[in-house]
């Protein structure tokens, strides 16, 4: 007995010794085979623990030739829990085949034993993994069960053996095999949770470097020890790049001394210490100057804890925010000048109110005092339109005074009462006066024509811009900004019905401005051509100066209403029901009508209606040289109908009215073909011309007159 006791007492040694190997080699596998597959880690643990079961095989505790006892068992039935269920195999299957080449007596009962210590912690190791974790329960079990399967290989030995063993080693070995899978298991199991928080730890640590690495600035930990001292126990790389330090730099006081913008560094340190006393968090912005000279601004915020030895401590973020600093000077520079231009502005409008003003002012006195001196009807209709306008002007003065008051703040509102029926009663008057301020184009190519027209415009108070052809009309409408063209029919190079179909395939809003065609001839015919080529309405030649800017003013008031001129009635530009028939005109006797000449120089004035009078009598007789030498050729070239047509408006504005019939008649005849009463109708003509143009003369004043023959009908007959 004592001798089986030593045995055992060297056996528990050994087994000792053999769970130190497990736990080594078992650390050492789990730790490299991190990484690994799998399959392949718990392998190589399936050889471990076979390896070191044949280990305890080698050197046993013989209790007769061919049967001993060791702490194989033990070793086999804990490769399932901590190895997977192919390590439990792996390491069954490796102790086995040992066991089996050591033969003997008790080959079998060994191999039986082993398998069944493997099996049973496949087993165990399958119910812990249900469980969510291997814990002190499912150990227990695993050493009751590993335990109470070995006597029961004693079975497969001769009965002798089996009685010797049950007598000498069933306790011992009961006892070896419980508490050696308790304590190995234990150790095993704490080491297993030891490697597996370090892993987590080591993950953890790769994430938050990868989150750190991400952040678009520096994260740093700032430690205020009790003692005073500052330290900084960590800092990741995106702090040492934003605070433009060397990556191996250590972070010290004195490093961040040599960095901190001389004029900043006391107010840092001073927030810092203010945090430190009242924990709440530091946010500041700062600046620092890096080893090339250059200064940038630094943003740090942090959350400051204070430890139970007492340490203060801010963990945090670092960002440069040197692009958005130069922004916020930028927006605030721009701002200023933006104060700036308001107040230059102000000031340039009160100046330019003040100007204004004072010649407004006598504008206005002066138009009261001609409405209290004997005016006629139409001179006291004139000197009220200035008063309106005037006082119209001063409105508007005071509104750009107003928006003024208001950009700055500063406007004061009043209450005053006011008299609703004078106020709607002005503001009719004021829409009857503003919708004639428009800007036209006007394409006419006889000279006389574009003088009187636009004579006629800007006395109304238009602005105007003239051209000579159809084509120069359409490249003013694409660089000049217009309200209205003022289109003549019948012009050289390109006529106008050509240069609207041209307006019209232009882009909007040039395409849709409103087009007027201006003709001698008002047949329906003529007015449904100018409507199909694209015009929105017709004016009859001689021009009637009222009429005219009526149908101006319907025109813009129309495209106003409806958006675009050719989205505007027909009817609603004034060219209104076409007549079925029109007679042709017959000429007249009378040369001249002196009520006509009259109304043309209250429209224009004395010193304008003469101007015409003589350009028309300068360039009369050429006309009729041509008219009296054409032949057949010049006939049917048109040369005759242009000729007679350029006479019908110009004529017929001055009064001429025998002329102007005649014309017409002329080229009524040609239209329609019948060219042999060419010759008897231009003859009609050169007798009208003669007539009138003596006629002419003697209703102008001779002084007046001789004046402006000399001096400026030929620079009107000259102009393009």
């Amino acid at each position: 007995m004592n001798m089986v006791s030593s045995e055992l007492l060297l056996g528990l040694a050994q087994n000792i010794g053999l769970f130190a190997v497990v736990a080594v080699v078992f650390l050492q596998i789990r730790s490299r085979a991190a990484g690994w597959p799998a399959p392949l880690a718990n392998a190589l643990l399936g050889l471990m623990f076979g390896g070191v079961a044949v280990l305890g095989m080698a050197d046993p505790v013989q209790v007769a030739p061919g049967l001993f006892i060791d702490a194989r068992n033990v070793i086999v039935g804990l490769a399932g829990p901590f190895g997977g269920p192919l390590a439990g195999v792996g390491a069954a299957a490796v102790s086995g085949a040992f066991r089996v080449w050591m033969g003997g007596p008790g080959a079998v009962a060994g191999v039986t034993s082993l398998t069944g210590a493997g099996l049973i912690g496949v087993l165990v190791a399958a119910a812990a993994r249900r469980s969510g974790r291997f814990g002190n329960r499912h150990l227990a079990v695993l050493a009751l069960l590993v335990t109470v399967m070995a006597p029961f290989s004693f079975l497969l030995l001769p009965p002798d053996m089996a009685r010797r063993l049950m007598d000498t080693a069933l306790v011992p070995l009961s006892l070896g095999n419980f508490f050696g899978t308790l304590a190995l298991g234990t150790f095993l199991r704490k080491e297993q949770e030891r490697l597996d928080l370090q892993i987590a730890l080591t993950e953890s640590q790769r994430r938050f470097a990868a989150t750190v690495a991400n952040l678009p600035g520096g994260v740093y930990q700032r430690v205020l020890g009790a003692a005073g001292r500052l330290r900084f126990p960590y800092c990741s790389p995106g702090f040492f790049q934003v605070m433009g330090l060397p990556p191996t730099e250590r972070v010290t006081l004195e490093a961040l001394n040599r960095i901190l913008h001389p004029e900043d560094r006391p107010r840092v340190y001073a927030s810092i210490h203010a945090s430190a006393e009242t924990l709440d968090p530091w946010n500041l912005e700062y600046r620092i100057v890096r080893s090339d000279g250059e200064i940038r601004w630094i943003s740090a915020s942090s959350r400051a804890v204070r430890r139970d030895n007492g340490d203060i401590v801010w963990d945090g973020i670092v960002t440069d925010v040197t692009e958005a600093k130069r922004n916020e000077q930028a927006l605030i520079q721009a701002r200023l000048e933006a104060e700036a231009a308001s107040r230059a502005k102000a000031e340039f409008l009160a100046t330019m109110s003040h100007e204004m003003r004072t010649p407004l002012n006598g504008i206005l006195g002066f138009a009261r005092l001609l409405l209290d001196e004997d005016l006629t009807p139409r001179q006291n209709h004139h000197a009220r339109l200035v008063r309106d306008a005037g006082r119209s002007l001063l409105t508007v003065i005071e509104d750009v005074l107003d928006f003024s008051r208001i950009e700055a703040g500063r406007l004061v509102l009043t209450d005053t009462p006011s008299a609703i029926r004078d106020l709607i009663a002005n503001c009719a008057a004021v829409l009857l006066v503003r919708p004639r301020l428009v800007r036209i184009l006007l394409a006419e190519d006889l000279a006389m024509n574009r003088e009187l027209i636009v004579a006629m415009l800007l006395g109304a108070g238009h602005r105007v811009d003239a051209v000579a052809d159809g084509r120069q009309a359409v490249d003013a409408v694409q660089r000049g900004v217009y309200n209205l063209v003022l289109m003549d029919v019948h012009m050289p190079e390109m006529d106008g019905h050509a240069a609207t179909r041209a307006i019209r395939g232009l882009p909007s809003p040039v395409g849709s401005i409103p087009i007027l065609a201006m003709s001698a001839s008002a047949l329906p015919d003529e007015v449904q051509r100018c409507h199909d080529a694209g015009m929105n309405g017709h004016i009859a030649k001689p021009v009637d100066r009222a009429a005219m800017l009526d149908a101006i003013d319907h025109a813009v008031g129309k495209v106003q209403q409806y958006g675009t001129a050719t989205a505007v009635p027909v009817a609603a530009m004034g060219m209104g029901a076409l007549p079925d028939t029109v007679a042709e005109p017959i000429p007249l006797r009378q040369p001249l009508d002196l009520a006509m000449l009259r109304q043309l120089s209250d429209d224009l004035g004395e010193d304008a209606c003469a101007r015409l009078a003589a350009a028309f009598l300068d360039e009369l007789p050429r006309r009729m040289s041509r008219l009296r030498a054409g032949g057949v050729a010049f006939v049917l070239a048109g040369g005759m109908a242009v000729e007679a047509q350029a006479l019908i408006a110009p004529s017929a504005s001055l009064g001429l009215v025998r002329l102007a019939s005649a014309c017409r008649a002329l080229c009524a005849a040609l239209r329609a073909g019948r060219r042999d009463e060419a010759a008897g109708l231009a003859g009609s003509v050169v007798d009208a011309a003669e007539e009138g143009a003596r006629a002419l003369r003697e209703a102008l004043p001779g002084d007046r007159a001789e004046a402006l023959f000399k001096s400026l009908a030929k620079d009107i007959v000259r102009t393009p």
